[in-house]
């Protein structure tokens, strides 16, 4: 199945099959499916009704209640029957039937979009809005769809082709792209996770530094993956990454701090931002002169900031390399320097002067391969996957 699923629901008679060949249309890459199409199709079969009949706004009202008893039949014959007659045929068809929430729940949970055709004047019975369900307590139907309202999309019909249409072709914006359905799923996961009923009780249990040791193991494997060259197993850890993510930003939204939405709001803030040349037209030279921007854009938004603003759990060698990006230039004894100090220490027996003088050896080789644009750390990573006694190793 390719692209998100945009799933019409609502009452026969509400529009639906011509909602669904508009929305074909306008949306090409979605898999649009209707929740009347196989049900009569399935009526027909077992009652003998003929297909021509049922394909009219009084026809199908008609067969309103026969239907909803045929669909109650239905559930309780095949619990899947909806969705996976949906899933597995190549077109419009029917994912929602009277009073069938599981199939919404396991299309919601596939990534599915659902728009709601409220029918017009017609079929006032119809009426399925977001914020008042007028017949709700009298209609089952109603009542198993209300629950799925509030973040759905509600068109009206109020029976013109050319107006249903109009208001169709306005939803584009409003709906996920197939990377936005896939985060939300994600997004839904997590929250599923932490459910009061029916989550995990491990994940319940968290908070922000209980989880801090998985988020540095998982960002490490991630490296270990990248140098490993293993695509496959670089999509995994990214995902294991993204899960932290998630899981963080989860935790926060439970204690009322903030939520993955701010935390994706104030991402695209920052990088419109840093990213002038890019959003507000400004003109630059090259590389250098972005980086530059960056900088002090960077340093506009946190003040003027010390070295010390480098985070102290970064790596010793990559927080060097920061530190020094930061620092203005200032007089260092050079490497060659640092190491005859170094060596003369040890050869003395002066272990605490020796390993001072190895640090400030360390130091000025970083300093040397940041004026070179090499990053130390990468440098020395590489150096151990490439050694013969390379990490893993017992000897």
């Amino acid at each position: 199945m390719s692209g998100p699923l945009i799933a019409l629901i609502g009452p026969a008679g509400s529009g639906k099959s011509t909602a669904a060949r508009l929305l074909a249309e306008h949306l090409p890459g979605y898999r649009v499916v209707e929740s009347s199409a196989a049900l009569l199709d399935e009526f027909e079969r077992r009652r003998g009704r003929p297909g021509a009949r049922l394909d009219t706004y009084r026809a199908k009202a008609v067969a309103r209640r026969p239907l909803i008893e045929l669909a109650e039949q239905l559930r309780a014959d095949a619990p899947l029957w909806f969705s996976d007659r949906a899933l597995n045929h190549p077109g419009p068809l029917i994912v929602v039937g009277l009073r069938c929430a599981p199939d919404l729940e396991r299309l919601e949970a596939l990534g599915a979009v659902f728009i709601q055709v409220r029918a017009g004047r017609r079929t006032r019975w119809a009426r399925l809005g977001t914020r008042a369900m007028v017949r709700a307590a009298a209609d089952p139907f109603d009542r198993e769809l209300a629950r799925f309202t509030g973040a759905r999309i509600v068109v009206d019909n109020d029976g013109t082709v050319d107006e249903l249409d109009g208001r169709l072709a306005r939803i584009r914006d409003w709906l996920p792209t197939p990377r936005t359905a896939a985060l939300r799923e994600a997004a839904d996961l997590m929250e599923r996770l932490l459910a009061g009923s029916g989550g995990c009780p491990w994940n319940r249990e968290q908070d922000i530094r209980s989880i801090r040791q998985y988020l540095v193991e998982e960002t490490f494997e991630l490296l270990d993956a990248i140098d490993g060259g293993d695509t496959e197993a670089h999509r995994d850890e990214l995902g294991d990454l993204l899960f932290q993510v998630l899981f963080q930003a989860a935790l926060r939204a439970r204690d009322g701090d903030f939520d993955l939405a701010d935390v994706c709001r104030t991402l695209v803030t920052k990088m419109v931002r840093r990213h002038p040349h890019v959003f507000a037209g400004l003109p630059v030279s090259g590389t250098d002169e972005v980086l530059a921007n960056w900088a002090a854009i960077k340093r506009a938004e946190q003040g003027e900031q010390s070295p010390s603003g480098v985070p102290l759990a970064l790596p010793a060698l990559l927080r060097a390399q920061r530190v020094i990006e930061r620092a203005s230039a200032a007089p260092y004894g050079t490497a060659a320097e640092q190491l005859a100090g170094f060596e003369a220490a040890v050869a003395r027996g002066d272990t605490p002067g020796g390993a001072a003088l190895l640090g400030a050896l360390l130091f000025s080789l970083v300093r040397q391969a940041t004026a070179a644009n090499i990053c130390a750390e990468d440098a020395l990573r590489d150096q151990l996957h490439s050694s013969p006694v390379s990490a893993g190793g017992s000897r």
